[in-house]
């Protein structure tokens, strides 16, 4: 029997910050849902630059600094849009696909921004923008992270190979179980957390197709047939990618609109 693989983690990193806004397994799991977006629903991108783009790259064309990479959403409405012309524009696209959380935007207009910025990427529908990429705080310094590991050595005059090596292998391990007691006490004691989190790319297929799509889990069933799992598991894979995702507005079970995913 084939050994099942584990679903990869969200971040390579083995601690990371506690700050959500600097979280790196936050922003794994946006890009991976965005990644899974443009292969299942590729219309959430697609009407981006068919009822967006227009209005950003007439505003945006002899404005220096519309958006500056970086910026929050609320920073742009105050710099760039007081007069709340891209908005709304902005909104009903997003409300059209149930998607209006402010990192959506964020990416959204940061992807806005590369593709007036690179027509090619536009024509491709390179999605580059909504990759989010969180500063790291420092938590050692170089000296505090330095390793050594010293010995006198081995004497064959007077020892057997055989008693050495078991007796250096035990002093290393010692060595390397203090070392990484110590570089963990300090980066807890500096804030920081475990990473933890893994992702399952099903449930952000069911996610993308119950929240985006407006699709309920029984349609999920029947449309996609590769996805394997009953209504209760999808259900739970919805949850769990919105928890992943910190989705602050999910839909709600009974007051769904089935319209949109008959055009899937």
């Amino acid at each position: 029997m084939a050994q099942r693989t584990q679903p990869p983690y969200l971040t390579g990193s083995e601690y990371i910050s506690s700050d959500q806004s600097e979280n790196s397994e936050i922003a794994g799991a946006r890009w991976e849902f965005m990644e899974v977006v443009r292969r299942v629903l590729p219309r959430f991108f697609e009407q981006l630059r068919a009822r967006v783009y227009p209005t950003y790259e007439r505003l945006a064309e002899n404005r220096c600094g519309y958006w500056e990479p970086g910026w929050r959403f609320e920073t742009w409405q105050l710099h760039s849009d007081r007069d709340n012309q891209l908005t709304p524009c902005l909104l009903a696209w997003a409300r059209a696909f149930n998607a209006e959380e402010a990192w959506i935007f964020e990416g959204a207009l940061q992807t806005l921004w590369l593709w007036h910025q690179y027509p090619e990427w536009r024509e491709s529908l390179d999605i580059s923008g909504f990759r989010s990429f969180r500063g790291v705080e420092v938590l050692t310094s170089e000296e505090e992270r330095f390793f050594q590991f010293e010995d006198p050595g081995w004497d064959p005059q007077f020892q057997r190979w055989a008693r050495y090596r078991a007796y250096i292998q035990k002093q290393f391990e010692k060595k390397l179980d203090a070392y990484e007691e110590r570089l963990r006490s300090l980066a807890e004691s500096r804030g920081a957390v475990r990473a933890r989190y893994r992702y399952s790319v099903d449930n952000f297929e069911w996610f993308a197709l119950y929240q985006l799509a407006n699709m309920r889990a029984a349609r999920i069933l029947q449309q996609r047939t590769d996805l394997k799992g009953d209504e209760s598991t999808i259900q739970k894979g919805v949850k769990a990618a919105a928890a992943l995702l910190r989705w602050q507005n999910i839909q709600p079970a009974r007051k769904r609109n089935v319209a949109l995913s008959e055009n899937l």
